[in-house]
């Protein structure tokens, strides 16, 4: 949450009573969040055993309204996506999102949004083969130490917050 309120302009505070629109963290299996606000409470769940800072952030992202990076509506200039290597289940990280309003900038290669080339065990049939590639056939790993800028930019404009209040 520090992070958070850091870097972007929305304010993330705990809460004693629980009225309008929060976030409530919850300790479960899996990291996942429902995508932007959904109105009243809104369950974050962290998961313990592969919890880490950068995957809270990642998921308050997910929760104040970034999609995927893999999933934005230009990605297949940037990206191919492998579907023959994505367990069924997790195809649905993968898809693209029909509205280019979500998205600003280029794809964003340094995006905490965005999954590594490789998936994780869950995620994929062949962890040796890739999920997603660059279209010059290299790969990344994910980044989850931060925010990058174009992630701070995306966020602030969603809120209403002008680019030039944003220092790099």
């Amino acid at each position: 949450m520090n992070h958070w309120e850091e870097d972007t302009k929305i304010p993330l505070v705990g809460l004693t009573t629980h009225k309008g629109n929060y976030i409530e963290f919850i300790s479960g299996e899996g990291n996942w969040s429902r995508f932007g606000m959904i109105g009243g409470k809104q369950q974050l769940c962290l998961d313990i055993s592969s919890g880490s800072v950068g995957n809270a952030i990642h998921e308050i992202g997910h929760a104040v309204g970034l999609i995927h990076e893999q999933s934005r509506s230009d990605r297949d200039n940037f990206i191919v996506i492998n579907y023959s290597n994505i367990v069924n289940s997790w195809q649905a990280q993968y898809n693209k999102d029909s509205q280019p309003h979500k998205t600003l900038g280029s794809f964003d290669f340094g995006s905490i949004m965005l999954y590594s080339s490789w998936g994780n065990r869950d995620m994929v049939h062949d962890i040796n083969t890739p999920a997603m590639k660059k279209k010059d056939g290299s790969t990344w790993d994910s980044q989850r130490d931060a925010l990058s800028y174009q992630d701070i930019m995306v966020v602030n404009s969603i809120y209403g917050v002008k680019t030039s209040q944003i220092i790099p």
